[in-house]
Order: structure tokens, then sequence, then C-alpha cells
């Protein structure tokens, strides 16, 4: 994944280079969250299904809201960090990856 999106801000600096200000470019990578998740609790599941639902488990809407009222619920310390990061716009030509740092915790990082 980080690989494609490194080749999509070289298309984009190519567009850049000659449509100028028009170039524009919208991409999305999609994949399990067994691929993204960075829980260690829910990647301790068996197997793409188990982390998928463990995943769901600690971040439906419903849950998290639960979890606000009622401290001692779970949820994914991970996605509430990510969710307090706030969102980019999907016209911000900045690419971003989401980096695992070495003590397990995750950031966002511009590539421009």
């Amino acid at each position: 994944m980080e690989k494609t999106l490194t080749e999509l801000r070289r298309l984009h600096d190519y567009q850049l280079l000659h449509l100028g200000p028009a170039a524009q470019i919208l991409a999305l990578g999609l994949s399990s969250r067994k691929n993204f998740c960075v829980n260690s609790r829910v990647l301790a599941a068996e197997n793409r299904d188990s982390v998928d639902a463990g995943c769901w488990k600690l971040t439906a809407s419903w849950v998290r809201k639960l979890a606000v009222e009622n401290p001692s619920m779970s949820s994914c310390e991970f996605f509430e960090q990510y969710e307090r990061a706030g969102s980019v716009s999907a016209k911000d030509p900045t690419f971003f990856i989401l980096v695992l740092n070495v003590n397990h915790s995750t950031t966002l990082q511009s590539s421009s």
C-alpha cells in the first residue's frame, strides 16, 4: 500500500508539472482491517473475520458512545486517537500514510 501511495504522489507531481494548478487526483486505497489494525488485542484473533469482528466491537459508533458514558467499557485507543486528529479534506492534494511506531502508537505523516 505504501508503494502505491508513493507512486500516486509521483503521478500527482507529474500532473502538476504539466497541468499546473488544474492537476487533480483523488485516490482511495482500501484494505481489510486485518491489514491496517495496530491493536494487539484485536490482532490476536485467529483469522480475518475474527479481526474484523473484534475491530467492529471496539469502533462501532454505538460502542464508542457507550464507552464515553461508561469508562469501564472497552474501545480502541488507536481509533480514538485517529478520530481526535481530525479528518483531511478529499480536495487536499497532500498524501498521508498511517505509520505504526516502535512503541505501537499511530501517527499520520504527510508525504508532501
